[in-house]
């Protein structure tokens, strides 16, 4: 392996890391949250409903968080087809010979 590769691998595992450690300290913050209330009741022997309120929006809201949203494709601009722009296709074709050939063109603004 050369250097630029070692360091692609090591770019990559650190990437892992962070993303995991993210959704760990994440994870941890809403058993901290959901503990609080828990605690109360147990060592106080009361409970406070603000505490209970705030703890369990605040896990609510950073579990809701963790969970990826999907992408929407939004087309930039009309669908070219070769049919209807021949020449634009055929210069296409010619720019990228001997590479690969894209499945769809967009025409964007």
């Amino acid at each position: 392996m050369n250097r630029r590769s070692i360091s692609l691998v090591v770019r990559a595992v650190l990437t892992l890391c962070l993303m995991a450690g993210f959704y760990c300290l994440a994870i941890v913050m809403v058993i901290g949250l959901l503990y609080l209330p828990y605690a109360e009741v147990v060592y106080a022997n009361r409970l406070h409903i603000k505490l209970v309120i705030f703890s369990l929006s605040g896990a609510l809201i950073i579990l809701w968080s963790l969970v990826p949203r999907r992408d929407q494709f939004h087309a930039p601009g009309p669908l070219l087809v070769k049919e209807t722009q021949p020449t634009l296709f055929e210069a296409i074709s010619s720019v990228a010979a001997s590479e690969c050939h894209a499945r769809s063109i967009w025409c964007s603004k």
